[in-house]
């Protein structure tokens, strides 16, 4: 701060910003750093002790477990999700024809039902010839 000349009468403009980080710094309370250094200690001292009993291809051996792990679950979980994916995008395929598609369905739907309609017709008139219909209402 004192180097930098940060002081607020001598202080350049462009150095603002960084005065203004220094200068926080420099008034913080100093018993809360000294207990966050210590927190980081003792965690770090933790820590080692798990780790300073094993040994090294213990260690690898867990660092390679872990990632097969993520590596054969990730592949696997990807295949699903392709072959899911791939199966909807054929059923939707299916399921929705072109433009072009949809005119031949509606083409052969109504000459389908051409030949039915004459054809109940035809035996709609035979069976009042026959009698067993009666006679169609005059409007």
């Amino acid at each position: 701060y004192a180097d930098n000349q940060c002081d607020p009468l001598m202080r350049v403009p462009a150095m603002e910003p960084l005065c203004a980080a220094w200068e926080s710094c420099m008034h913080r309370d100093p018993t809360k750093v000294g207990r966050a250094k210590v927190s980081a200690e003792t965690l770090a001292e933790i820590v080692n002790g798990f780790i300073d009993p094993i040994s090294f291809k213990t260690m690898l051996f867990f660092v390679l477990l872990f990632v097969g792990t993520l590596l054969v679950s990730n592949f696997a979980f990807g295949a699903y999700r392709q072959n899911r994916v791939y199966k909807q995008h054929v059923r939707r395929k299916q399921h929705v024809p072109g433009i072009q598609q949809q005119q031949q369905l509606q083409q052969l739907q109504l000459q389908s039902k051409r030949p039915q309609a004459q054809q109940n017709a035809n035996q709609s008139r035979r069976r009042r010839a026959a009698g067993a219909l009666p006679p169609p209402p005059l409007y």
